[in-house]
């Protein structure tokens, strides 16, 4: 029942984990973990265009026009980041 609720929700994304996920509560809790993280971050991401239009275009901007060098090193920054809370966490 609850698989059908959670493919109803999210349309064709990840079906395979639905159907692992009957009979399998351990993996259904992983998936609502997953998807409160995904959550998370989009509320997160649209914080700063909901709130302040402006100087989100400006911070885009800025960043764009960065060497690619700089935004290398600061995606392997939060890259790791992510991974050290992960691995921290899990």
């Amino acid at each position: 029942m609850e698989c059908k609720k959670t493919q109803l929700m999210l349309g064709f994304l990840l079906p395979e984990i639905c159907k692992m996920s009957q009979g399998n509560k351990e993996i259904d809790m992983e998936f609502k973990i997953l998807m409160l993280a995904l959550g998370l971050v989009l509320v997160l991401e649209g914080i700063g265009p909901l709130l302040f239009p402006n100087k989100w275009r400006r911070y885009l901007k800025e960043v764009s026009e960065q060497n690619q060098d700089v935004l290398r090193r600061l995606g392997g920054a939060l890259v790791t980041a992510g991974l050290v809370l992960l691995v921290i966490f899990s």
